[in-house]
C-alpha cells in the first residue's frame, strides 16, 4: 500500500475523492455479549471519528476524546498522552494530506469490525479493518488496522485509546495474504571516505546505529541504509555524479536462494556456493539483473551471541503480569507461551516484519512467529540474539479493559529496532487485541528510506526478472516504472535512456529516494555542502528543487560523488 509512496512512483491523476466514511452494517459487526444499541453506539462513535478526522474538525474530535485519552498511531509512532497533546499535533500530521475544500480528500470505508463489552457495559473495545482511497489530483490507497477502547461518561461515549497500524496488504474478502508478499532490503552505497560519508549523512539520517572501519549503518523506520568503502572487488566503486548504489535483500535461507538463482541460470559476480562472500557480518551472494544492475541477496549471521535479557517491565503492578510473560517469552523464542495468554478469539497484529499477513489467531500465532517475525534476529541456527527493553509504559484500566502500551526496543551488535507495542487485556487478563507498529523515528531531516530505482532499457524483460527470479512478486505500474513492494520501501525499476550515462553492465547502478520533511531545509544543507545538482532526463527535468502537484524533490550528489534523490511530499496543489 504505502499510500505517500504513490505520489512519486505510480501517480495517476484522478477525479477529486468524496471525504466520507462507509460503514458496515448492523448485522455485520461482530460481538460477544453485545446487545444492538451498545453495537448502534459503537458505529457512530467510530463514524464520528474517522469523519472529525477526515474534515479536520478539532472541536469534534475533542467531544470524543476522554480528557486522558491515549494515541498509538503509526502516523506519528509514539505515544502521545491526552487530548490536549493529540488535539495539537494533529494540524502538522494533516499537512500530509491533500485538502481541497478544507478536508482530507479520503475515503474510508470500515470493514471486519469487532466489539468486546466491559463487564458492566461501560466500556467496550472496538477493532477494524480500514480501507482507504484518497488524492484530489494523485491517486492512493492504503489498508489499516485500528483499536480504540471507549468509555461511557454520562449518556456520551468517549475514545480513551486510540491506536492503528497503516501500510497493510491483506485480502479482507478472501482472508488470505496479499497479492505481493513483501520483502526486507538494505540499500548500499560506496564511500571512498567514509568519516567524511557518515559527516555528511547524519545531519539528513541521524546518527548511525552502527558504525565500524569499513561501514555505517543508518536506521529509517523500518528500512537501513548502509555506506560502506567495501566496493565488492570494484563492482560497487564510486562514479562521480551518478547513481552508485545496490539493494541488499534479506534471504532467510540463503542457500535455497542461491540453488534456485542457479538452476535459472543467474549469473553471479561474487558469492557462489563454493565461497560465500561475507558482507556486514552476514554471509553474501552478489548477482545482477538482465540489464547489468548488481544486486545482493544477505543470509542470516553464523551466530548472534549472547543477547535475551528483558527489562523496563519491573513494576510491582500485576496488570502489567502478561506483558512480562510476553516479553520473557518473545527472547526465549516460545510463541507457544505467547498464545497460551491470548483468547480463542484474539487478533495479533504485528506488521514490523510483514505487512501481508493480516492479524493472526491463538492458533496461526506460532508458526507465524517462527516463520516470519523473528527471523531478522535469528542466527544460522534458528536462535534469537536481542535484548528487549520497554519504554514510556502507559496503563489504562476501565470497567474490566485494560489497555498496555509501550515502546519496544529490541538490540544486539548489529540491531536497534523500535516498536510500538499494545495489548488489549479482557477481564480474565488475557490478551484480546495486539497491534504492533515500527516506530523509528529520527530527528533529522530524513523521515524514511522511500524507494529504490535500478535503470533498465527495457522494463519487460526486466519485471519479469524481478518478479519470478528474484521473486519480489507482482509489481505496480506507471509509465517508465514499475514498484516491488519491500516491507519498509520500494524496490523499483525504471527505463534509463542511454544518453543518460548511468546504466554499465555488472555495476551498481541505482540510486536511493529518502523521504524528507523540508526540501528547502534539505536543498539549503547540501548547497553548504558543496552538493552538485545534476540534470540525469529520466531521474529529473531540471536541477534544484523541482516541484510536483504533491511532491517535490531534489537530485543531487553526497560527498562522495554519488547520486542521491530527496523528496518531500508536501499534500499540497503547486
Amino acid at each position: 500500500m504505502f499510500g505517500a509512496l504513490l505520489l512519486t512512483c505510480c501517480s495517476q491523476r484522478v477525479e477529486s475523492r468524496q471525504t466520507d466514511v462507509q460503514m458496515p452494517r448492523l448485522s455485520e459487526v461482530l460481538s460477544s455479549g453485545t446487545d444492538e444499541s451498545l453495537k448502534r453506539e459503537m458505529l457512530e462513535l467510530v463514524r464520528k471519528k474517522w469523519q472529525a478526522y477526515l474534515s479536520m474538525d478539532r472541536e469534534a474530535l475533542q467531544n470524543l476524546l476522554a480528557p486522558g485519552a491515549i494515541r498509538a498511531s503509526q502516523r506519528t509512532r509514539r505515544i502521545q498522552r491526552g487530548r490536549a497533546s493529540i488535539l495539537k499535533e494533529l494540524p502538522a500530521e494533516w499537512e500530509a494530506f491533500e485538502r481541497p475544500g478544507g478536508r482530507i480528500a479520503e475515503h474510508i470505508t470500515i470493514r471486519k469490525m469487532r466489539i468486546l463489552p466491559g463487564k458492566s457495559g461501560e466500556a467496550a473495545l472496538v477493532t477494524c479493518w480500514m480501507e482507504m482511497e484518497g488524492g484530489a489530483r494523485w491517486k492512493y490507497d492504503d489498508q489499516a488496522f485500528a483499536a480504540l477502547l471507549a468509555t461511557r461518561e454520562g449518556s456520551a461515549w468517549r475514545i480513551l485509546f486510540w491506536t492503528d497500524a497503516l501500510n497493510l496488504d491483506y485480502n479482507l474478502d478472501e482472508e488470505q495474504p496479499g497479492d505481493s508478499p513483501a520483502f526486507d532490503f538494505d540499500y548500499v552505497y560506496p564511500a571512498q571516505n567514509l568519516k567524511r560519508a557518515v559527516a555528511f549523512y547524519a545531519p539528513i539520517l541521524g546518527t548511525p546505529e552502527f558504525q565500524n572501519s569499513t561501514r555505517a549503518i543508518f536506521l529509517l523506520e523500518g528500512a537501513r541504509f548502509i555506506v560502506t568503502t567495501d566496493t565488492l572487488n570494484g563492482v560497487a566503486a564510486v562514479r562521480s555524479g551518478k547513481p552508485n548504489g545496490f539493494a541488499a535483500i534479506h534471504a532467510a535461507d540463503l542457500p535455497r536462494r542461491r540453488s534456485r538463482l542457479e538452476k535459472q541460470g543467474v549469473e553471479f559476480l561474487l558469492g557462489t556456493k563454493k565461497q560465500d562472500i561475507n558482507w556486514a557480518g552476514r554471509p553474501a551472494l552478489v548477482t545482477r539483473d538482465l540489464e547489468g544492475n548488481v544486486i545482493a541477496f544477505t543470509g542470516r549471521p553464523e551466530n548472534t551471541g549472547s543477547y535475551s535479557r528483558v527489562s523496563g517491565l519491573d513494576s510491582d503492578d500485576v496488570a502489567l503480569d502478561p506483558a512480562r510473560q510476553i516479553a520473557r517469552a518473545w527472547v526465549e523464542s516460545a510463541p507457544e507461551k505467547i498464545a497460551s495468554l491470548m483468547t480463542e478469539n484474539a487478533e495479533w497484529l504485528d506488521s514490523t516484519k510483514v505487512k501481508f499477513r493480516g492479524a493472526e489467531t491463538r492458533k496461526s500465532f506460532p508458526a507465524a512467529f517462527r516463520k516470519y517475525y523473528t527471523t531478522s534476529y535469528a542466527d544460522a541456527h534458528g536462535k534469537l540474539g536481542v535484548d528487549w527493553h520497554a519504554n514510556a509504559m502507559q496503563k489504562l484500566s476501565v470497567d474490566g479493559l485494560t489497555a498496555i502500551v509501550y515502546l519496544r526496543e529490541l538490540s544486539n551488535s548489529t540491531v536497534r529496532e523500535k516498536a510500538l507495542v499494545t495489548h488489549f487485556l479482557n477481564p480474565n487478563a488475557q490478551v484480546e487485541t495486539a497491534v504492533i507498529f515500527e516506530a523509528n523515528v529520527s530527528p533529522a531531516m530524513a523521515v524514511a528510506l522511500d524507494y529504490a530505482g535500478h535503470p533498465v532499457l527495457k522494463l519487460g524483460n526486466s519485471s519479469a526478472f524481478y518478479e519470478e527470479r528474484l521473486e519480489l512478486g507482482k509489481p505496480y505500474k506507471d509509465e517508465s516504472w514499475r514498484g516491488f513492494w519491500g516491507n519498509d520501501a520500494v524496490l523499483g525499476i525504471f527505463e534509463s535512456e542511454e544518453k543518460d550515462k548511468i546504466l554499465e553492465q555488472n555495476r551498481a547502478n541505482g540510486y536511493i529516494s529518502f523521504w524528507v520533511r523540508s526540501a528547502d531545509r534539505l536543498y539549503e544543507y547540501l548547497q553548504k555542502q558543496g552538493a552538485k545538482f545534476p540534470r540525469i532526463p529520466s531521474i529529473n527535468n531540471k536541477s534544484g528543487i523541482e516541484s510536483h502537484p504533491g511532491y517535490r524533490q531534489v537530485v543531487a550528489t553526497d560527498s562522495e560523488g554519488n547520486v542521491v534523490v530527496f523528496t518531500e511530499y508536501t499534500g499540497r496543489r503547486r
